[in-house]
Order: C-alpha cells, then sequence, then structure tokens
C-alpha cells in the first residue's frame, strides 16, 4: 500500500512539473480567473490585479459539478468578485460572465462577453 502511495505521489509530481507554468509575469490587458469551488484562484487574481498586472479583471462562472453542492444561489463569478472587492479591487475594473460551468464554457462565454461589451484583449493572465 506504502509503495503505491509513493508511486501516486510521483505520478501527480510528473502531471504537475508537466503542468505548470513558469513563464515570468507580466502586465496584460486582463486577468481571467476561471470559476471553481475553490476561492484561492480569486485570491491570486485579486492580488496579480493589485500588483499591477492589468486594470481590468473578468472573473467567470455560473456553477460546476463541485460548486453546485455548496448550495449557494451566488454564481462562482459573484463570489469571486466579492473577494476581490473585499480586497480593494473597484467594482467597475471588474467584469462578470455567470453563465459558465465548465472550463471551455468558462473560455468560449468570456469571449463572447468580450466581444459584446467591445473590450479588445490582445494579452492575459488566466489563473484557474
Amino acid at each position: 500500500m506504502k509503495k503505491q502511495k509513493n508511486q501516486d505521489i510521483k505520478n501527480a509530481q510528473k502531471i504537475w512539473n508537466y503542468m505548470k507554468r513558469n513563464d515570468k509575469i507580466k502586465n496584460v490587458d486582463l486577468i481571467i480567473c476561471l470559476g471553481s469551488i475553490d476561492m484561492l484562484p480569486a485570491e491570486y487574481s485579486s492580488e496579480l490585479f493589485l500588483q499591477g498586472y492589468s486594470s481590468n479583471i473578468l472573473f467567470t462562472g455560473k456553477s460546476g459539478r463541485y460548486s453546485n453542492k455548496i448550495k449557494s444561489r451566488k454564481t462562482e463569478a459573484k463570489m469571486m468578485s466579492e473577494i476581490a472587492i473585499k480586497k480593494g479591487i473597484p467594482r467597475k475594473k471588474i467584469i462578470l460572465e455567470k453563465k459558465a460551468t465548465n472550463t471551455v464554457e468558462n473560455i468560449l462565454f468570456s469571449k463572447k462577453l468580450l466581444l459584446k461589451k467591445k473590450i479588445k484583449v490582445k494579452s492575459i493572465i488566466l489563473v484557474h
């Protein structure tokens, strides 16, 4: 059992190392934070905004498989925006996409919303 656990940890580390990006963060047009039951991405996105990496932030997400379990009437986007506002981000700098229920929808619906609002974006920081 212990041997299998150690192998699982090694395998998980390989996946983490493969997926982890070590790009240097630079100023961008928009920070996009994808919805999640975990609010740490909202915290991190807000910190990036407050450090001046972008002048706008978009939170995306209605609810997903896991966030449905918390039975909140608020969308993930709304919950994340409340964290940002408490940290000092002005409401007018926050864009909400409140329909997405998975990662693909997060991207597609965010793009559609930005086009509808005529917001041109050439560079982003994506937080998930």
